[in-house]
This record gives structure tokens, sequence and C-alpha cells, in this order.
């Protein structure tokens, strides 16, 4: 942490949101890794503009996607704390909190595609685009209401 922020950026994200986001995707992984004997050896890693499975993987990426945001936690920590100027995040009061949560949700959500397209529950074609476009568009209207005014 610079000096110029004198702790500033301490706060933008709560130690309790980021112990319940931890908990949250901690559960994620291990649910992934319960999941894991039910998978088949390759599984759909990736999705192509028309929504269809163009790769594959091991099934072990399923876990591995699923470790994603909780990988991402210690970043979302130590970012704002290198903000050069000191004072960038604050500015953004609470949305940093609230973009942190639903980006954290978006992933958790993204990393059973893999798992809902082998079970069965989404199609391998045409149907993941639509999905992860309106995860995504929900998550950037539900952000977008609390975005700070400028001016």
């Amino acid at each position: 942490m610079n000096s110029t922020n004198n702790g500033s950026t301490h706060d933008l994200v709560s130690r309790n949101c980021l112990i319940a986001l931890a908990a949250l995707s901690g559960a994620n992984v291990i649910a992934h890794l319960i999941a894991l004997p039910s998978l088949p050896a390759q599984i759909p890693t990736h999705w192509g503009a028309s929504g269809e499975v163009n790769d594959w993987g091991p099934s072990w990426t399923a876990a591995a996607l699923g470790a994603l945001p909780l990988g991402m936690l210690p970043l979302i920590y130590v970012i704002p704390r290198i903000d050069p100027k000191g004072n960038g995040y604050a500015r953004a009061g609470k949305f940093y909190q609230r973009f942190v949560v639903g980006v954290t949700l978006l992933m958790i959500a993204i990393s059973w595609l893999p798992e809902l397209t082998v079970w069965g529950v989404i199609a391998a074609k045409g149907s993941t685009n639509v999905i992860v476009s309106v995860l995504i568009g929900a998550l950037l209207v539900g952000i977008g209401n609390y975005m700070p005014r400028i001016g």
C-alpha cells in the first residue's frame, strides 16, 4: 500500500464479504471434486460463438475451472493496494465490492457448464451462448445500477 492513500483501500471489499466469497468458492471446488468421478474422461471445455462445443479436455479440468474463483480472491485483495495513485479504487465506493461479488458468482456459475453439458442439463449445441449472455447481462445490469456517478 502506498503512503498517499492512508489505508483508504482497506475496506473496499469487507472482510466478511471476502470470507463469504472464499467459503462459497471453496464449497464450489469441493462440489466439483465430488462430481469428478461421475464425469467421462473427456469433457467440453470451450464453446464457440454459435454455442456449440468446440474443444474438449480431461475431466480434471472441471475441478480446475471450479478453483478459478477461489484463486481470483487473493488478486481482488491485492490489486487495489498497488493502485499507483492510491485513490482510484476508493473513489468507486461500494461499486468495487458489488463488482467482486458479481464476478465471483458469475465465475462459479460458468464453472459448472462442463458438468451440466455432460449430464444433459444443457444442450451441447446452441444453448450455452444464450446462458452465458444472460448471466453476463444480468451482472452488467445489476452492477450498472450501482456505478458511481461522475461529475
